[in-house]
C-alpha cells in the first residue's frame, strides 16, 4: 500500500511509495529519456536497501475507470525527493507529454512538500531547471531563484525562517514565508564549528547545491577540478564526482554538521601514483561563514591522497566516514 495518498484529477491516483513498491524496470523506462548519470543515479538509489530513510517517491498513475475491462495502472508522472537531515533535492520531475495540462505534477509535488517538511522535518529544498514553465511552476510553489539570469539555468531553493513554523512550510502559496537570496546566515546557524568528514555520497548532492550557489560566495571558478564553474553545473558535476570517487579516480568529501546534515564545505584532489600528490593542491569550497571546515577539509583531503597514492591505505577503506570532529 502507497504511504500516503493525494488529491488529484479523477482518473488518476497520486502515491508516495516505498522502496518495495517501485518496479524499477517501469522506473528505468519511465525516465530513461534523461540519460546518465541521471538514470544510474536512480537505479543505484533503488538498489540501496536503506532507500526509504532517505529518498521519497512520488508517482501518478492512471487509472482504469471501465470496471468491466479494468486493466493495470499506468504510469504517467514522477516526482522525488532526496533527503539528508532537513536538506532536500527535488528531482526527476516528469509527466508524460499525453497527460500533461492535468495539474498532475503540481498535485504530485504539492503531496511531497507537504510530507517532506510536515512529517519528515525537512527545512530546505534545493532543485535545478532549464525548463522556464518549470521554473514558474516552482514560483508557485515557494520556490526561489538563486540566480541573477533568467535566461539561464536556474537553482531555485525554499526553506522555512527561524520562528516559523515548518509544518506550515508546504502550503507553499499560502505561506509564502519562504527562503530568501541572503540565506546563508540561516542555513549555517547554530553550527558551533563542529563538524565531521565523510567521503562523498549521494545523500549529500542537495546540501552540496546549495553551498555552491550561496549568494555572495567566493567568485567563480568555485571548483574547477569538479567542473563546477558557477554553481550552476553542481548536480551533474557532483553526480560525476561520486562515480570518480568510488572508481578510486580522485577523493572527494563533504564537511558537515551531524546535528543536522547541512554540508559546510566540499573538496576534491585527484588520486594518482607515488609522489603524484606534490603536483597538485585540494580544492575546497566552503561557505565564507566555514573557515574551520573548510581547512580541516583541506587537510583531511592531502592525507588521504598521500595515503592511496603510496598504498598506504586501500581505496575502499575510503568510503567509509570518518569520526574526525573539530
Amino acid at each position: 500500500m502507497a504511504l500516503v495518498q493525494g488529491h488529484v484529477t479523477p482518473g488518476y491516483r497520486v502515491s508516495i511509495v516505498s522502496r518495495a513498491e517501485i518496479d524499477p524496470e517501469e522506473l528505468r523506462g519511465f525516465i530513461g529519456h534523461k540519460g546518465e548519470p541521471w538514470v544510474g543515479d536512480m537505479m543505484d538509489r533503488w538498489n540501496d536497501l536503506g532507500y526509504d530513510e532517505y529518498n521519497l517517491t512520488g508517482l501518478v498513475h492512471k487509472v482504469v475507470m471501465d470496471y468491466d475491462h479494468p486493466g493495470p495502472p499506468e504510469l504517467v508522472a514522477h516526482t522525488w525527493i532526496g533527503m539528508d537531515g532537513d536538506t532536500g533535492l527535488v528531482g526527476h520531475v516528469y509527466t508524460h507529454p499525453q497527460h500533461r495540462g492535468r495539474g498532475l505534477a503540481t498535485s504530485l509535488l504539492h503531496t511531497l512538500l507537504e510530507v517532506f517538511f510536515k512529517e519528515r522535518g525537512g527545512r530546505f529544498l534545493v532543485l535545478a531547471t532549464g525548463n522556464p514553465n518549470a521554473a514558474n511552476l516552482y514560483k508557485q510553489l515557494g520556490f526561489y531563484p538563486l540566480s541573477d539570469d533568467p535566461e539561464a539555468k536556474q537553482v531555485m531553493a525554499r526553506g522555512v525562517h527561524p520562528g516559523f513554523d515548518p509544518q506550515r512550510a508546504f502550503l507553499g502559496t499560502v505561506n509564502r514565508r519562504t527562503i530568501h537570496v541572503s540565506f546563508e546566515h540561516e542555513y549555517y546557524t547554530n553550527n558551533g564549528g563542529m563538524c565531521v568528514v565523510e567521503p562523498i555520497r549521494r545523500q549529500h548532492i542537495g546540501g552540496c547545491m546549495l553551498l555552491l550557489n550561496t549568494p555572495g560566495g567566493p567568485s567563480p571558478p568555485k571548483l574547477p577540478g569538479l567542473g563546477v564553474e558557477t554553481g550552476l553545473e553542481a548536480e551533474s558535476a557532483i553526480l560525476k564526482s561520486i562515480l570518480a570517487h568510488n572508481a578510486g579516480e580522485m577523493v572527494c568529501a563533504v564537511a558537515v554538521d551531524p546535528s543536522n546534515r547541512r554540508i559546510h564545505a566540499i573538496g576534491c584532489k585527484r588520486t594518482g601514483g607515488p609522489g603524484d600528490e606534490v603536483r597538485s593542491k585540494a580544492e575546497v569550497y566552503a561557505a565564507a561563514s566555514c573557515s574551520s571546515a573548510s581547512d580541516m577539509l583541506f587537510n583531511w583531503i592531502q592525507e588521504r591522497v598521500v595515503m592511496v597514492n603510496q598504498g598506504a591505505v586501500s581505496y575502499t577503506h575510503l568510503t567509509l566516514p570518518t569520526k574526525r570532529i573539530v
